[in-house]
């Protein structure tokens, strides 16, 4: 456990910087001295006036904390005092109360306790009474209004009231935190799943995802929360994270709440409220544009199509030539370096030569072609085949690709010619040409014909 001492010591400020490391296995349970029973991995105590406890903490992990009140933090700004951290890139999970906040609990008891959060995700928190991941508390006119840009909350659980976050403003206190482009889902508690306002508690909430279906969000009597724009509330809104975890195993560590393509809060941000230059995993907070929703930026990934042509694609003759041309392409903004192309040519089809081969082989009839598609570019496969099928028939031919997120078809057809031209000399078969279908045969002017056997 990390005990920062803003009262005996010199006020702790920004410039004090706590990076880089996971905080684990703490365990506030003492029952009588506050310190030691508040903030299971980290209490910072700036109470009292004129005190301060507001560090910097960057690239920080808490993991499987617990406390009575504060799993993780508990920011004390008891008494005229002020404790409000920076926090980004920063992860809470797992973490448990006796009490109130599973993670986090910014006590702004006659004080300030508004931390500030940037690229946050809470996941898999609990609480035995409210707040199963944050609990803000502000009291006497006092304030606990942290501001949220960027910051999942998933998969936390309270016991009694707001699954994910608790408000709670007291005898006039403040506690109206500020969420801009966050991520409220999958959290669960009997009265306020995600959200529960109590007193003169509240939220501005803009550009953000929180179902406001049944029980999600509990308004409080003096409520004053405000609905900005850009938000997503649907009740069956699902920001459709990679591996969430249902809200019933926390405490718990697992899951990814990265966000996985067609996701409603991919670009559906404010870009005006972005400070930082990349997420959470350290990649391009705007990749597309518009910056997304909750702590993960979805990262420009290739997209690939397939595109097959063929030609002629109308009467074509009896051993005649036809050609199919295959164009791969990757349209998306990254590289996929395990792409595979396939195509099994129809019987009727047999290989005649390659047009384009680029790197692709044939083995019994089958096309095979392996090899990475950088973002942009594409590939193209083409080659001749000879027609074998009788006239009157259509000939598809499908080939299939895949890569390390998208799979699919194409396919092309030619249809054979319905008007026949017999030639030579010999038996039927060798001097008219087959028909899969409806055919007419035309002896072309001057042209003479021998049949050595009777029809």
């Amino acid at each position: 456990m990390l005990y920062l001492d803003g009262v005996t010591d010199p006020n702790i400020t920004t410039a004090t910087v706590i990076d880089g490391f996971t905080v684990t296995g703490g365990n506030a349970d003492h029952h009588s001295i506050s310190a030691l029973y508040q903030g299971g991995g980290l209490y910072c105590d700036g109470s009292s006036s004129g005190n301060e406890c507001s560090p910097t903490i960057a690239n920080v992990t808490f993991s499987g904390n617990w406390a009575l009140y504060g799993g993780a933090m508990y920011n004390n700004g008891y008494s005229f005092g002020t404790s409000s951290p920076s926090l980004s890139n920063v992860t809470f999970t797992g973490n448990q109360v006796h009490i109130n906040g599973g993670a986090m609990y910014n006590n702004g008891d006659r004080g300030v306790s508004s931390p500030n959060l940037v690229n946050v995700t809470f996941s898999g928190n609990s609480a035995a009474s409210s707040g199963g991941a944050m609990y803000n508390y502000g009291r006497d006119g006092y304030i606990s209004s942290p501001s949220l840009v960027n910051v999942t909350f998933s998969g936390n659980s309270a016991a009694g009231s707001g699954g994910a976050m608790y408000n709670y403003g007291f005898r006039d206190g403040v506690s109206y935190p500020n969420l801009v482009n966050v991520i409220l889902w999958g959290n669960n508690a009997p009265s306020g799943k995600q959200i529960y306002d109590f007193g003169t508690g509240g939220a501005s909430i803009s550009y953000s995802l929180v179902p406001t279906g049944t029980n999600d969000v509990f308004y409080g009597i003096g409520d004053t929360t405000y609905w900005g724009a850009g938000n997503i509330t649907a009740a069956d809104a699902d920001p459709r994270f990679v591996a969430p975890i249902a809200a019933s195993s926390a405490p718990t560590t697992t899951g990814d709440y990265r966000l996985q393509a067609g996701s409603p809060a991919i670009d559906a941000g404010n870009n005006l409220s972005v400070t930082v230059a990349t997420d959470l995993d350290g990649n391009p907070r705007i990749a597309n544009g518009v910056v997304d929703m909750g702590a993960y930026e979805k990262q420009p990934g290739p997209a690939l199509g397939l595109a097959k042509q063929v030609a002629p694609a109308t009467n074509v003759a009896y051993q005649g030539v036809v050609t199919y041309t295959l164009v791969l392409s990757n349209s998306g903004g990254a590289a996929d370096g395990a792409v595979i192309l396939t195509d099994t040519l129809p019987a009727e089809a047999t290989f005649a030569h390659w047009i384009e081969q680029n790197g692709a082989t044939i083995d019994a009839g089958r096309l095979a072609w392996s090899d990475a598609v950088d973002a942009g570019a594409a590939i193209t496969v083409s080659f001749a085949v000879t027609n074998t099928a009788g006239g009157g028939a259509t000939i598809t031919n499908t080939a299939w690709f895949s890569g390390s997120q998208q799979a699919g078809s194409a396919a092309a057809a030619f249809a054979t010619a319905t008007t026949l031209a017999p030639s030579g000399s010999g038996n039927w078969s060798e001097v008219f040409p087959p028909c899969s279908g409806v055919c007419k045969y035309t002896i072309p002017a001057g042209v003479a014909i021998t049949l050595t056997t009777d029809i």
